[in-house]
């Protein structure tokens, strides 16, 4: 599995509960439509996320369902909000 660092550009909440994430990666990356990345939460807790970005657009976006109190996808956004 390839590690890329990530810089967070944009994190909105495009509708109730759905958030949509825009990430800069500090390299070029090469996907495909429908392929996941795994954000990296900790040695043992690493997230899957499906990439929704097409593979021609420079960066990388996510979007997430974040239910209020659902902590599998909240941390993940909370992270990124306090290191982006």
């Amino acid at each position: 599995m390839q590690r890329i660092e990530c810089r967070l550009i944009e994190m909105n909440e495009c509708a109730e509960h759905i958030w949509h994430v825009r990430l800069a990666p500090a390299q070029a990356v090469t996907f495909k439509p429908g392929q996941y990345l795994q954000v990296i939460m900790g040695d043992k807790d690493k997230r899957p996320f499906s990439i929704a970005s097409w593979p021609t657009r420079e960066g990388i976006e996510l979007q997430s369902g974040a239910m209020p109190g659902n902590a599998y996808p909240g941390g993940v956004l909370e992270r990124l909000g306090q290191t982006g």
